[in-house]
């Protein structure tokens, strides 16, 4: 038997996953790369932070000149900084970075990184608070950043395990029939690249991790 567990934000729709806005309204969560670019950091970025109830989906997609008195204009600005392919990728301390800078007044942040396990653990225990996880994969040649939104246990009797991560990557169509559109093995096997990345079947390390979360006003319940 197994269990799988989304965290509470997300909401599975016929048109894809979705989040509670900051207006109030839900709105679609996933975004989709181009197909040339290595923007997987800013995008899944983006994600986490729609999920996270921060952003307005509307608001990240306008076309045209960026607010820069805002917290979002600010990290568009610094993202097209990158450039429009973002060809070398993004790496962790350019993503950190630049969170701190737009949204730290709004959000909590933490991370982990080094050996696989180390991440692994501290993805499985910021996802059962809720919390979307940035997840940086790395494998032979590359690398890819998704967001981790879902855990899937395998059960026996009283044990449970933890097999899989569920998750939204930047680089596969919106799923309609899940909240999630990528998994990942979260039981390593043997070698440098322990874990399969199912959706694409590739061999892979955990690397990096970054879980955000909306800070709560003094007096006020945690949403």
């Amino acid at each position: 038997m197994t269990e799988i567990y989304v965290i509470d934000p997300i909401d599975a729709t016929h048109e894809g996953p979705n989040a509670l806005a900051p207006g109030g309204h839900r709105h679609m969560v996933h975004l989709m790369q181009g197909s040339l670019d290595g923007a997987c950091g800013p995008y899944s970025l983006m994600m986490a932070l729609l999920i996270c109830g921060v952003v307005d989906r509307n608001d990240a997609a306008r076309y045209g000149a960026v607010d820069r008195r805002t917290a979002l204009g600010r990290l568009l600005g610094e993202w097209h900084r990158l450039g429009p392919l973002v060809k070398e990728g993004t790496d962790p301390i350019q993503l950190v970075t630049l969170l701190e800078k737009t949204y730290g007044r709004k959000l909590n942040l933490d991370f982990a990184g080094g050996p696989g396990t180390n991440v692994r653990t501290f993805v499985e225990q910021e996802v059962r608070e809720n919390r979307p996880v940035l997840l940086t994969l790395s494998y032979p040649g590359g690398g890819h950043w998704v967001v981790v939104i879902g855990l899937e246990y395998q059960l026996a009797g009283i044990d449970r395990r933890l097999c899989r991560f569920l998750v939204l990557d930047p680089a596969q169509p919106t799923p309609t029939v899940s909240s999630w559109n990528g998994v990942i093995e979260a039981r390593g096997g043997g070698g440098h690249y322990p874990y399969t990345w199912w959706t694409v079947g590739v061999s892979v390390q955990f690397y990096f991790a970054l879980s955000l979360w909306r800070k709560v006003k003094p007096g006020k319940h945690r949403e």
